[in-house]
This record gives C-alpha cells, structure tokens and sequence, in this order.
C-alpha cells in the first residue's frame, strides 16, 4: 500500500511518506521528485520515509511524484516491481 497523502507537521500522526507491505522488500528505492523532475528524496531502506523536507528546509504543499524499485521473493522466485505516482503534502 502506497498513501496519496501525508502531512509532514511531526505531530506524531502521518508525519512520513513511505509504503507498506506484508512482506520484506529486497533491493529497495524510492525517489521523491518535485513536479519539474528534480530529486528531493532518495531512499534505500524500506523503513526509511520521507519527511518532507529537502536540504535540511521544509518543501512547500503541493504534490510531488515517487518512484519506487523492489524484489518481492514469491514462492522462491524474485520479482521485480516498479511503482510510481503521486503524494500530497498536506500542512
């Protein structure tokens, strides 16, 4: 599951941008990009979100676009996966 949304106002609610999964993910990236292709955030921890923020300054409202890369093992089998879309910041 991927959220469309998260409001970074560390209140302790919905304060990272990450996904979840039932199962491990092998291999992980995801890149947040702003609307002109900028790189903002990269990651390759799957526990490891977003917050938001880009050279240590919060990012405007808006909606921005992730690009995620894993492995999944499915029966023994290693697959690999592509997603990507669209998050909103919320303030």
């Amino acid at each position: 599951f991927v959220p469309n949304a998260f409001s970074p106002d560390f209140n302790g609610f919905n304060d990272y941008f990450l996904p979840f999964s039932n199962c491990a993910l092998e291999n992980y990236s995801m890149k947040i990009f702003n609307r002109w292709g900028a790189l903002l955030f990269e990651s390759s921890n799957a526990e490891t979100g977003w917050d938001g923020r880009h050279d240590n300054k919060d990012i405007g409202e808006g909606v921005y676009i992730y690009l995620l890369e894993f492995e999944v093992n499915e029966f023994g089998e290693f697959n690999k996966r592509k997603l990507s879309g669209d998050v909103t910041v919320v303030k």
